[in-house]
């Protein structure tokens, strides 16, 4: 079976990262969208990953050129993983 490519925002911490790191085990490639390329970890600098910046105020004509550099990467995605996101920690009544 050929590798997949994978598409995981917030691929460089937490949930992101230890998927990004399953993929590569598992032989596939991983297009690791970061929201800061320099707090990339070494276990991403690796054959296999292309990381890309990404961030949500992107314009839409930004987000066009990800998406373009995103598919050219490898070719194609056949799993997007929607990980990005801020954890709030507390009852929202409780906290400022």
């Amino acid at each position: 079976m050929a590798p997949r490519v994978w598409h995981i925002s917030g691929a460089n911490t937490g949930f992101g990262l230890e998927l990004t790191l399953k993929a590569l085990k598992e032989g596939d490639q991983v297009i690791a969208a970061v929201r800061s390329p320099s707090k990339v970890p070494d276990s991403l600098k690796v054959d296999g990953v292309k990381v890309l910046q990404y961030d949500l105020c992107f314009s839409q004509e930004e987000m066009n050129g990800y998406a373009e550099k995103a598919f050219a990467a490898f070719g194609r995605v056949d799993v997007l993983v929607n990980n990005a996101g801020y954890a709030y920690m507390g009852a929202i009544e409780k906290t400022e």
